[in-house]
């Protein structure tokens, strides 16, 4: 387990990289808490992922605040999350400093097209580690076929076309998945 000025420097570190979205870190973040420091499960993490879909905190932040209270409590909490904010603020407010000054040029919008397909594999990554979990109960490096959860599919793909079709709050879809999932686990005895 890391040391609070450890996990405050990962997650200045965590904070540097993922401007604009905690969806770019996600993975790093995973790596480092479930498998370097082993302070939670892929399933744990996951469940993370998912409190931050249904609170007002992105899991960047929830993650940050999660490790320092582990560490040190809540000032080690609010220490974490401030290491993973102050960066992201600076980086803004210096980017969006120079981009005022330099808006309109056409090798500043050249340069921002590059970072697009970056981001997108960051988010794909993520999106693959998160369904893998989903449906296998593990990374999908680690998976097979053996601890495939059907039940899961079952759910997953009306839980989606109900979030992207209807527009369904996640919160709903996801208490509701939640309910389904838990009356099936008692019907089924298990």
């Amino acid at each position: 387990m890391p040391g609070l000025l450890e996990a405050m420097l990962f997650f200045v570190k965590t904070g540097c990289l993922s401007i604009g979205g905690g969806y770019a870190a996600i993975q790093m973040i995973q790596a480092q808490l479930v498998d370097v420091w082993q302070m939670m499960t892929m399933e744990e993490f996951s469940t993370l992922f998912v409190i931050a879909e249904t609170t007002p905190g992105p899991l960047t932040i929830n993650a940050a605040t999660f490790v320092g209270f582990r560490l040190a409590g809540v000032p080690g909490g609010v220490l974490c999350t401030l290491s993973y904010i102050l960066p992201t603020v600076l980086i803004c407010m210096a980017l969006s400093y120079i981009y005022g000054r330099l808006q309109g040029q056409e090798t500043v919008n050249r340069l921002l097209s590059f970072l697009r397909p970056a981001v997108i594999a960051l988010i794909a990554a993520t999106t693959v580690d998160q369904l893998s979990t989903a449906l296998f109960g593990t990374t999908l490096k680690s998976a097979s076929l053996q601890n495939f959860q059907p039940w899961n599919l079952f759910l997953l793909i009306p839980a989606y076309l109900l979030l992207r079709k209807k527009k369904l709050p996640p919160w709903a879809v996801i208490l509701g998945c939640g309910l389904l999932g838990t009356a099936a686990t008692l019907a089924l005895g298990g």
